[in-house]
């Protein structure tokens, strides 16, 4: 048997060939090894993503799910791999399937929102992107559906608050601008119904070009001086028409500036808005939907371990060009701070999920916003990282922007409304501005959900409701209730509109509180004036600037012989004029007219029945907002002058004869006149002498009274015996009625000299009242009199003398018990409000003798009692009453009297409020 023997050579070649052979083996298994690593790293991406991937085949039937899929929707693999797309969407039809397949088929992805269901029947909002992938010669599609149900809810927030605030604004019955120094920043559609203008002819118009020159100085004004009131003035639509509008501005915040908001209102009441408001621009169109999300991995340190590929196609940077950087590179400086607090935050426990937007950095140097969502896979020693994705949101931030600016503006042109306007339902108010919460005095919060008829008076319910169900949408005045109770006049205006998917009732409320009182105050100043005009003896008019007469006085109808149904068929001033005076009447009236000087001249009147006599016409403009609109002027007939001037031509004469003879009476009188000067001198003498005397002997007598009283208080004290007892008592009463005499008439002394001062200041009257009424309560109750003090309040303030006030009071309520035997004393207060001047009165009423209507007067002079015995059962100075009336005045008050004999007397003290 032969055997072959390789030789050395042979054998080291075949070793050497083996040793590449497992070199090349070794560096196929290293490339194996690294596939595998990658492989699974996709896999441990794609299984912790948020969003959930899904492969569906062509029949819909589901071929693979991610970990996330699992999560989201609460099933196990295998459940969701025996299921159909249908299964999981349930919005989606059935019988659209196959076409949805072939658009995918043609364009390759697709982007769509949608709804998926969850194991436990819980629906959530999602955001679909389809991708066409071929795997095996099969092609599937590609779905990752991320949830979207808080940005959903964000822009339906959005949306409703701004279609809340639209409705609103376009509530207003008003036209509203938003103006900085004249150029309109923003307007509503009533604006424009009002005008003519456009609201895109509006916006950045000069303010001022829809008022005529005239009213342009009125305006002006209004802005430089910051008035917040209505005005007047007159428009100037754009067709070149004239009306009257009122204008209400204020100052507001927008836009980080103070600007002016206007309220123009068409107060011709002819003309109803004839266009809504403009609809808001919809939003352009929906975010671009991504193709898909990039993938990437952060360190702890926030270095990119990872990139997904697709990121050039949706950033335009290639993944190695950021993989082993810092993430914060491409961060906004702005959002750096937060962004990395955010990922700070997901680092703090395992699986910590959490999605935040900030501006990320684009190949070429801008910023985009995106939205990223991570996962904390820290602990997970494939990834050891934070796992997110992210997505270019850019667009979406602009429609929120756009949206939250739209509702900025609509907001500020709903609160710069004037009126208080709600939005209701049956009744019930659903949305209201702050208008009607400063109108009816509840807050916001409590107008929502109220019934809006608790804002309407209960006597003007039934009438507002038969408004309201019949649709009713003209301006009607009704009663409104504020929250304290108060009724007020108001004006209610309203329609229906579109809120919310179904017709509901705005309704504007306006105050015309001030507007009823103008009107009244109109109506009696036109009634004063007429019956003012009735009562003189000479004819009144008024005309148009026509000279259309409108209005004569009952004199003019006796003067001319015309009536009141002449001057309705339409009586004009040339016709009660003779012919030959009209050229020289309408020159004259136009004098007036163009130079709104007023004008006096002769003519020669023609009556109605053909008769002439002289006359003299004085006429003025009549002005209504700066703009004449007539004259108004008196006739008077001159025929009794003009023969008094023909009789005092022969009276000249005879008045000058007697000249001489009125110069002489004339030396009398001088001589008179200086008698009576030294006359004059001599009584203020006399009269300064009398006060001194008073002063001196008031003082005189004073202090031996004193002594006396005195003496006779201590003798009542130590002496037992009673008859003396009773002399000394006497002698004591006579006393203190002999000072207060003495006292009374140095106080009438003071008062006659001008000498006696007032110490105002303010003081409780209530108080005062009261420690007089119980000062004097034992001589009340002596006589077992019904004793009453009777205030309106509690407490009160009012600037008074202290000292006059309690000597006034102190005589009225002493006399009032003095001279009631039986029955009642009242004391009693009230306010009185008046237009010009407000007073506290003070009403003192007893059942006393009463005094007869006659004598009245006489129980304010000096030193006078009344008679038929009264002096003697009632004994008294007579000066009480006449220095009470003196202290009355002097604090500018008034004292009056109401009585009957034996009946009884009404005192009432009316003094005056500052």
């Amino acid at each position: 048997m032969n055997t072959s023997t390789k030789s050395e050579a042979e054998n080291m070649q075949e070793l050497y060939d083996l040793q590449l052979k497992k070199d090349a083996l070794e560096k196929e298994l290293a490339k194996y090894r690294q596939l595998v690593d990658d492989l699974r790293l996709t896999q441990y991406s794609i299984d912790n993503i948020a969003d959930s991937i899904f492969w569906i085949d062509k029949s819909a039937r589901i071929h693979f799910v991610n970990d996330a899929a699992c999560r989201n929707l609460g099933y196990s693999k295998e459940e969701l791999l025996s299921m159909t797309t249908f299964d999981v969407d349930p919005v989606f039809p059935k019988e659209k399937w196959n076409e949805n397949w072939m658009e995918i088929s043609e364009k390759g992805s697709s982007v769509v929102e949608t709804i998926h269901r969850t194991k436990d029947g819980k629906e959530y909002f999602v955001e679909v992107t389809t991708n066409l992938v071929e795997f095996k010669g099969v092609k599937y599609n590609c779905a990752i559906a991320r949830n979207i149900t808080k940005r959903i809810l964000t822009e339906e927030s959005l949306k409703e608050s701004e279609a809340r605030f639209k409705v609103l604004h376009d509530a207003s019955f008003g036209g509203i601008m938003i103006h900085d120094k004249g150029l309109i920043l923003e307007c509503n559609n009533g604006l424009s119904e009002m005008t003519g203008y456009s609201i895109d002819e509006l916006i950045g118009m000069d303010g001022f070009k829809f008022v005529t020159d005239e009213s342009k100085e009125i305006i002006m004004n209004k802005i430089l001086t910051n008035s917040e009131k209505p005005y007047e003035a007159i428009g100037l639509r754009k067709n070149g028409e004239e009306f009257p509008i009122l204008l209400e501005a204020r100052s507001i915040p927008y836009k980080g500036k103070l600007v002016r908001s206007v309220e123009l209102r068409d107060i011709t009441q002819s003309k109803q808005a004839e266009e809504k408001l403009r609809k808001i621009s919809e939003i352009h169109s929906k975010m671009v939907a991504n193709l898909g999300d990039v993938i990437v991995i952060i360190d702890k340190d926030g270095i990119n371990k990872y990139k997904s590929p697709n990121i050039e196609n949706l950033f335009g940077w290639k993944s190695e060009e950021l993989i082993g950087k810092s993430t914060w590179n491409n961060i906004h400086p702005e959002d750096l701070e937060f962004t990395q607090k955010f990922i700070n935050s997901l680092m703090v426990k395992p699986n910590n999920i959490g999605s935040a937007e900030m501006r990320y950095k684009l190949k070429d140097g801008s910023y985009t916003w995106i939205e990223f969502t991570g996962i904390n896979l820290l602990h997970d020693e494939d990834i050891n990282g934070i796992l997110g994705n992210y997505h270019d949101i850019s667009e979406r931030k602009l429609i929120e922007q756009s949206l939250k600016e739209s509702e900025t503006r609509f907001k500020a042109l709903h609160n710069a409304s004037f009126g208080g306007i709600t939005i209701h339902d049956k009744g019930v108010i659903l949305e209201c501005n702050h208008g009607l919460s400063e109108i009816t005095g509840y807050s916001v919060d409590e107008l929502i959900g109220m019934n809006g008829l608790q804002l309407i008076a209960e006597s003007s319910r039934d009438f507002v409701m038969d408004k309201i169900l019949s649709g009713y949408e003209k301006p009607y005045e009704s009663i409104g209730l504020r929250k304290n109770g108060e009724e007020y006049p108001i004006r209610l205006e309203a329609r229906t509109v579109p809120y919310k998917g179904k017709m509901v009732r705005t309704v504007e409320f306006r105050d015309i509180t001030d507007q009823k009182k103008s009107e009244q105050a109109l109506r009696e100043s036109e009634q004063k004036f007429k019956d003012l005009a009735n009562f003189l003896p000479q004819t009144i008019f008024e005309t148009d600037n026509k000279m259309n007469i409108k209005f004569i006085n009952r004199e003019a109808t006796n003067a001319f012989g015309y009536s009141e149904d002449d001057i309705k068929a339409g009586l004009n001033a040339i016709e009660v004029i003779i012919p030959e005076d009209r050229d020289r009447l309408k020159e004259n009236f136009k004098k007036v007219l163009n130079t709104n000087d007023s004008s006096s001249n002769e003519y020669v009147g023609l009556r109605k029945d053909g008769s002439t006599f002289p006359m003299i016409v004085s006429s003025s403009l009549i002005m209504k907002d700066n703009i004449p609109i007539g004259a108004r002027g008196i006739i008077v007939d001159i025929t009794q002058r003009k023969e008094a001037e023909e009789e005092l031509k022969k009276q000249n004469q005879l008045l000058e004869a007697q000249y001489e003879e009125y110069m002489k009476l004339n030396e009398v009188l001088r001589n008179t006149n200086y008698d009576l000067e030294i006359a004059k001198k001599e009584a203020e003498e006399s009269n300064k002498a009398k006060s001194i005397f008073l002063a001196n002997m008031s003082h005189e007598l004073r202090t031996p009274l004193f002594g006396i009283l005195g003496y006779s208080d201590l003798l009542m004290q130590l002496i037992e015996d009673e008859e003396l007892n009773e002399m000394a008592s006497g002698v004591n009463r006579t006393g203190k009625r002999l000072l207060n005499t003495i006292s009374l008439i140095l106080d009438l002394s003071k008062i006659e000299s001008d000498n006696y001062e007032t110490n105002l200041g303010e003081h409780d009257p209530i108080l005062l009242l009261k420690e007089l009424f119980d000062g004097l309560k034992g001589g009340a109750l002596t006589k077992n009199l019904k004793y009453s003090f009777l205030p309106h309040i509690d407490k009160y303030c009012l600037e008074t003398d202290p000292e006059m006030f309690r000597i006034i009071f102190e005589n009225i309520l002493g006399n009032a018990i003095k001279f009631t035997s039986s029955g009642s004393v009242t004391i009693s207060t009230n306010v009185e409000k008046n237009k010009d001047k407000n007073f506290f009165n003070v009403e003192i009423s007893d059942t006393g003798i009463g005094i007869n209507e006659d004598d009245i007067p006489q129980v304010f002079e000096e030193f006078k009692q009344l008679s038929e015995g009264t002096t003697k059962n009632f004994p008294g100075s007579g000066l009480g009453l006449s220095i009470t009336k003196k202290f009355v005045e002097l604090l500018n008050g008034s004292i009056k009297i109401k009585s009957k004999k034996g009946l009884g007397t009404s005192v009432v003290v009316k003094l005056p409020i500052k």
